[in-house]
């Protein structure tokens, strides 16, 4: 799978996982930073509940429509059926149930690529469906066999990619086996959230974090190494001075750490997330034996020996320019999540033939379809969801607006900031 490049138009076809927006957030949270200022856009077209089978219906008028270059494709979780297990003893009915739900998830989704291939997408990337948690200590009634349901999902995806040359990412098995690592301190800890099916926060940086890493890109925002002679890697350097006790230099940095977020410390437990793909490598030779104090901006970081800086040490420097761009990329989420509200309705009313501008035929299929779920556990979100519906809609031009000016704002001022680095010989 390709890196992202500018002018790329990428869009996230999907269910429920993608309908959230937040492993695309954290994709948008590198690219924006790794390469500031590039032409990317990036289209949410997730839709909770769907399967890749009724998703068909909507790729004309919630997929094609933003005229993307390459989409990525998550289904699975909704294809399988999988309240037909959690059964200890399945009959004939119940397996022929699932192998029939295969059966369409498979034909589904050669449909769906050989319409991306038809529209002339350049690349088509399947994503695995992530992991029900079958594993984990959680109170939600445990419908065992559904992992196994993905497994075969994802098995589908990858005959079909080679057949039809799309690329692939395995999801479910990365994600499993972190999901074990994560118990073994702690038997209810997951990267599903508490219904066993939707990944937590954590989860979809987990997520984007394999995306990256199968798309084998660099790992260091930058690296520096200053002795018998310099070396930089997306850097610049200026104002050397050295002395008996040290050296000062001013570092220019040409791609800005990644955004802190508060599931940093997590992930990195997890996967080597710094390491991998956020790699800020320094290293100096030379230096006189001893201690020295590492200041950035004249603000003390960490001391740090000779030795330890001729080995290379990870920088790990944050940036307001890396804030600025992760409150964007929120608060682009956040606007772009009205949107897929709106569009969740229409899909439904567009399938159930009720003109988008009828508004008494659309408060009548809303209270029919209310009524008609009033014992189910989704009930209150369908309510809430149609009760913002008609607000939303009114302000739907508005919305659009305010993401065009959060991605104006992500190519202005995109400059990284430079550093003040000193190395100061530590009197202890």
């Amino acid at each position: 799978m390709k890196p992202f490049e500018s002018g790329d138009r990428i869009a996230f076809f999907g269910d429920s996982l993608t309908h959230a927006g937040s492993y695309h957030r954290f994709l948008r949270n590198f690219w924006f930073t790794r390469r500031p200022g590039m032409d990317l856009k990036t289209f949410n077209c997730g839709n909770g509940g769907n399967s890749a089978q009724n998703a068909l219906f909507r790729m004309d008028f919630d997929l094609f429509n933003f005229h993307p270059n390459k989409v990525f494709v998550l289904f699975g979780m909704n294809d399988v059926n999988r309240f037909c297990y959690g059964v200890e003893q399945p009959d004939a009915q119940n397996l022929a149930d699932r192998e029939t739900a295969l059966k369409v998830y498979a034909e589904s989704m050669e449909i769906l690529i050989r319409r991306l291939r038809e529209k002339n997408i350049e690349e088509i990337i399947l994503l695995s469906p992530t992991p029900y948690e079958e594993e984990a200590d959680m109170e939600e009634f445990n419908l065992r066999g559904t992992f196994d349901a993905l497994r075969r999902c994802q098995e589908i995806n990858e005959q079909l990619a080679e057949v039809w040359g799309c690329a692939t990412v395995d999801l479910l098995h990365p994600m499993l086996a972190l999901n074990r690592k994560m118990r073994e301190t702690d038997p209810a800890a997951s990267l599903a959230g508490p219904d066993r099916v939707h990944p937590t926060t954590l989860g979809h940086a987990v997520m984007a974090s394999l995306i990256l890493m199968a798309q084998q890109v660099p790992a260091n925002v930058f690296s520096l190494s200053l002795g018998l002679s310099t070396s930089t890697e997306n850097c610049a350097v200026s104002d050397v001075q050295a002395d008996g006790d040290g050296l000062r230099f001013r570092l220019i940095p040409f791609s800005m750490p990644y955004p802190p977020f508060p599931e940093e410390e997590a992930l990195n437990r997890l996967l080597p997330f710094r390491q991998r793909l956020n790699a800020m490598p320094f290293s100096v030779r030379g230096l006189e034996d001893g201690v020295y104090e590492l200041s950035v901006d004249g603000a003390f970081c960490r001391k740090v020996s000779a030795g330890e800086l001729a080995a290379g040490i990870d920088l790990a420097l944050t940036s307001p320019k890396s804030e600025k761009v992760g409150d964007l990329n929120l608060r682009y989420q956040t606007e772009e999540e009205k949107l897929r509200e709106i569009m969740k309705v229409e899909v439904s009313l567009r399938e159930n033939r009720i003109a988008l501008d009828d508004r008494s035929a659309i408060e009548a299929y809303m209270a029919a379809f209310l009524e008609e779920v009033k014992d189910k556990p989704w009930l209150p979100y369908y309510r809430k969801l149609f009760g913002s519906y008609f607000e939303l809609k009114a302000a739907e031009k508005e919305i659009a607006t305010a993401m065009r000016i959060i991605s104006e704002e992500l190519a202005a001022d995109v400059q990284p900031v430079s550093r003040f680095i000193s190395l100061r010989r530590s009197p202890v």
